[in-house]
C-alpha cells in the first residue's frame, strides 16, 4: 500500500511457493523515495501457497486473522510515517527503530490497546479477570477505533492528544452514530479513561489530559414481574422446551442468582445448614460470596431435573443465555405479559418482591452476593400493593 508519502508497505514470505515447507515467516519491506529496506521477520507464519499479492488468501484456514494482523501493521507503520514526516525526520532507518519501539516515540492508542488487552488476558488466565469482561472491553477497543475513523479520518491515534474535547467527540458519536443509551455509552467512555491511567501509570505520558475526566450513571428503572404475573409463569401451559425454560427462569426468581453463576451451579455448591438445603458460591462477576437460603420452589426444580443433570455435572439444564432470553419473550406472549421478559428480570423480581414482603436489606444483600448495599438499595421500591396494606391501618387509628 502507497500513501502520499510515496511510502510504501509489502509483505512477503521468507520461502517462496515453490520450497517444500508448511509454513515460512512472513517479512516486511518498506519502501521510500526509491529506497527500499527490509524491517525483518514478522511473527506471523503463512503456508506460502496461499500467500498472494502481500495478503493470505481465503482458502488459508487462518486468513482473516492474519490479513486483520497485516492490516494493522501496516496501518501503524504509516501512523508512524506520517508523525515522522510531520517533523521532517523521517527515513527507513528511523522509521525501523521507531516501529520496534528501538527508539522513542509518540505512542499510539492501538498499540495501547493492545498491551491492555494482553494484560489482561494474563488476568483471566489467573482467574482475576472473567472472560466476559476482557471480551467486552475488546468491543470497547473496536468501538474507539471505529470512532477515529469516522471522526478524525485516522486510523490511529497519539495517546496524548487524546483530551476531554476528544471524549465530548466521543460521546456524541456513541449516542448520535451508535445509538448508545447514556448508561451503555458511558461504559465506553470509562475504559477509555481507565486505559488512559493506565498509560499514566506505566509512563507512557507525563501528563493523563483525562484525569479528571468522570461519568456518572443515570438511575434505571430495573424491571421485574409481580407476584400475579409470576404466577401466571408458573402456571401457564408450555411445551417440553419451553417449560425448561420457565423453570430455569422461576429458579432465578426464587434464588436471585444470576445466569452465569445458575450455570456454573454443581452439587459442591449445595451446603446443609441446621437440616435445610442453601447454595453458598462466589459470584464469578464479582468474586463475592453469595449464601442462598433456598425455597420450597428452588428445591423443587433441583428435584426435578436431577435425574437430567448435564455430564459435567452441573444442577440445571441451563441453556445459552440468547436462547432463554428468546424464548422467554414467547412465554410472556402466552401469559399475556405486555413487555419482554429476559433472565435478568428474574434476579430484579427476587431483590423487588423479597424487600416488599419484608425481608431486610442487609439480608437480599447477601443473598444476592453484593459488594456494595448501595447496589441493592436500587431494587428498595414500594409496589402498590405494600402501600395499600399499610395505609389500610390508618382506619384503625385514624
Amino acid at each position: 500500500m502507497s500513501t502520499n508519502l510515496k511510502l510504501r508497505v509489502s509483505f512477503y514470505t521468507r520461502y517462496g511457493k515453490t520450497a517444500k515447507v508448511e509454513q515460512s515467516p512472513i517479512m516486511l519491506r518498506v519502501s521510500y523515495r526509491g529506497n527500499r529496506r527490509t524491517f525483518g521477520q514478522l511473527p506471523l507464519e503463512v503456508n506460502p501457497k496461499y500467500f498472494v499479492k502481500g495478503r493470505v488468501s481465503k482458502e488459508a484456514p487462518d486468513s482473516k486473522s492474519l490479513n486483520r494482523q497485516l492490516d494493522g501493521i501496516e496501518a501503524k507503520l504509516l501512523v508512524y510515517a506520517e508523525d515522522l514526516y510531520r517533523q521532517n525526520i523521517l527515513t527507513l532507518e528511523k522509521l525501523k527503530r521507531v516501529f520496534f519501539g528501538e527508539e522513542g516515540s509518540a505512542r499510539y492508542i492501538s498499540s495501547l490497546f493492545d498491551e491492555y488487552l494482553q494484560e489482561e488476558e494474563k488476568r483471566v488466565n489467573a482467574n482475576l479477570l472473567t472472560r466476559g469482561t476482557h471480551t467486552k472491553n475488546k468491543r470497547f477497543v473496536s468501538g474507539f477505533l471505529a470512532f477515529i475513523a469516522s471522526q478524525y479520518g485516522q486510523k490511529d491515534m497519539v495517546v496524548a492528544d487524546i483530551t476531554p474535547v476528544t471524549l465530548a467527540d466521543y460521546q456524541n458519536y456513541l449516542e448520535c452514530v451508535s445509538g448508545y443509551h447514556h448508561n451503555t455509552l458511558i461504559k465506553y467512555l470509562r475504559f477509555v479513561v481507565n486505559v488512559m491511567k493506565y498509560a499514566t501509570t506505566r509512563g507512557y505520558i507525563a501528563h493523563n489530559p483525562v484525569a479528571d475526566v468522570t461519568y456518572n450513571a443515570q438511575p434505571s428503572d430495573r424491571g421485574f414481574i409481580t407476584t400475579e404475573e409470576l404466577a401466571r409463569v408458573e402456571s401457564v401451559d408450555l411445551s417440553a422446551h419451553l417449560s425448561v425454560v420457565r423453570d430455569i427462569f422461576l429458579f432465578a426468581c426464587y434464588t436471585g442468582i444470576s445466569y452465569i453463576d445458575v450455570f456454573n451451579l454443581t452439587e459442591r455448591n449445595v451446603l446443609t445448614n441446621n437440616g435445610h438445603p442453601w447454595l453458598v458460591f462466589n459470584r464469578q462477576k464479582t468474586g463475592q460470596l453469595s449464601q442462598v437460603y433456598l425455597l420450597d420452589k428452588a428445591i423443587a426444580i433441583l428435584e426435578k431435573y436431577r435425574s437430567q443433570r448435564p455430564a459435567d455435572g452441573r444442577l440445571l439444564p441451563v441453556c445459552c443465555n440468547q436462547v432463554i432470553n428468546r424464548d422467554l419473550k414467547k412465554i410472556a406472549g402466552k401469559c399475556g405479559i405486555d413487555r419482554p421478559l429476559t433472565y435478568h428480570m428474574a434476579r430484579h423480581t427476587f431483590a423487588t418482591l423479597s424487600l416488599t414482603n419484608g425481608v431486610s436489606m442487609e439480608t437480599v444483600s447477601k443473598t444476592l452476593g453484593h459488594a456494595s448495599i448501595r447496589t441493592t438499595q436500587v431494587y428498595a421500591r414500594i409496589l402498590p400493593q405494600k402501600m395499600e396494606t399499610e395505609l389500610a391501618r390508618l382506619n384503625n387509628v385514624m
